[in-house]
């Protein structure tokens, strides 16, 4: 019997595009076996780090830089008193860039093409602020390093000797040669390599690393995301500025897909972002994202589902694309196409989804 064009079309679609998803899925996760062989030593040497006595190789605290909008005075207040409460020294605060107060000129100079047209004024702002910041690092005296927090940080107990000893570990596993220590992150940074639905991030944002240990505490991540909390050295900062020269996306997930980056990530963390402030880069304030629940969809990173689907994707004209909006076009649309068995419908849908896809990716490289 001859099957019908309907039939014909599920099978194409059981066969063909559902085992392609699925191998584009597995081909951006790169296995997680080097760390999980360390999870034991991770958790045995955890209590040590804070608890134990104090190695040799401790490192002194870096200057700390702190990104704060100077509209945002309350939120400079919280940050400080909890600064002051864990007495970390060296605290400057860096005005962050206002995105939506840049004049066209300033945009055309400091953003790329496609960052002037998809990406949200809060994004170009964020990332300018961070740019600042590895500007003033490399103005350190003697190529110090800095400590960079956004000041919707939340740091863990004891975090100044916690980061010191960490700090010490990666000098010394590294001989100095480093550019990036994450002290907080999100996306695909699991230890024991559980990283549910982030792979869906790092499959579109691309620049995905192998995961190893270099250090009781310090390991190379699979896919980050997230700068609320790192240490960059003279050399990191030199060479982030360099590269990234105008805004294009999402700074965390330009810089950190960078490869020659060295790059590496504390492990515990010792701070988190503060899921339950609002967005600065785009996210929605009305719309059936603020209606999502607070549920932590990632107990390591604490994100939550609806800080998750708050996040913006990209800007068309003046409508913020967030993940949850993302998602759901995505969805309702093969959905329509399966429902009605529109193979026009499936096409187009198809090529619209992979043409977002491409554009992620090229806005993620920083460079147009």
């Amino acid at each position: 019997m001859v099957p019908s064009p309907g039939a014909r079309w599920r099978r194409g679609v059981r066969t063909g595009v559902l085992p392609a998803l699925v191998a584009l899925l597995a081909s951006n996760v790169v296995s997680s076996s080097p760390l999980l062989g360390e999870t034991l030593r991770l958790r045995a040497g955890s209590t040590a780090l804070r608890d134990g006595p104090k190695s040799s190789r401790t490192q002194s605290m870096p200057r700390v830089l702190v990104i704060n909008l100077d509209k945002d005075a309350a939120r400079w207040a919280t940050t400080s008193r909890e600064l002051v409460a864990q007495r970390v020294p060296r605290v400057e605060r860096v005005s962050g860039v206002y995105g939506k107060a840049l004049t066209p000129a300033e945009l055309r100079q400091n953003v790329t093409a496609l960052g002037r047209i998809f990406a949200t004024p809060g994004m170009i702002g964020c990332f300018l602020s961070h740019r600042r910041c590895w500007q003033r690092t490399m103005e350190l005296p003697n190529g110090g390093s800095a400590l960079v927090l956004e000041d919707d940080v939340q740091l863990a107990s004891d975090f100044v000797p916690r980061l010191r000893e960490a700090l010490g570990e990666l000098e010394a596993a590294t001989g100095g040669d480093w550019d990036v220590l994450l002290v907080g992150a999100l996306g695909c940074v699991h230890p024991a390599g559980h990283y549910g639905l982030n792979r869906i991030n790092a499959f579109f944002a691309g620049g995905g690393r192998r995961p190893k240990w270099v250090s009781p505490h310090v390991a190379v991540p699979r896919r980050p995301f997230g700068t609320h909390a790192y240490v960059v050295s003279r050399r990191g900062a030199e060479k982030l500025h360099a590269k990234l020269t105008k805004a294009s996306y999402h700074i965390d997930g330009v810089a950190w897909g960078i490869q020659d980056l060295d790059l590496y990530i504390v492990h515990p963390m010792l701070a988190h972002q503060a899921f339950t402030a609002p967005s600065t880069i785009g996210g929605v304030v009305q719309g059936i994202e603020t209606r999502i629940p607070r549920v932590v969809v990632d107990e390591y990173t604490g994100v939550t589902l609806n800080w998750a689907f708050n996040e913006p994707v990209i800007r068309v004209w003046r409508w913020t694309w967030t993940i949850g909006r993302c998602l759901g076009a995505i969805v309702v649309g093969f959905l329509a196409s399966a429902v009605t068995k529109n193979r026009v419908l499936l096409a187009t849908h198809s090529s619209l989804t992979f043409s977002a896809f491409v554009l992620m990716r090229v806005m993620n490289r920083g460079r147009t």
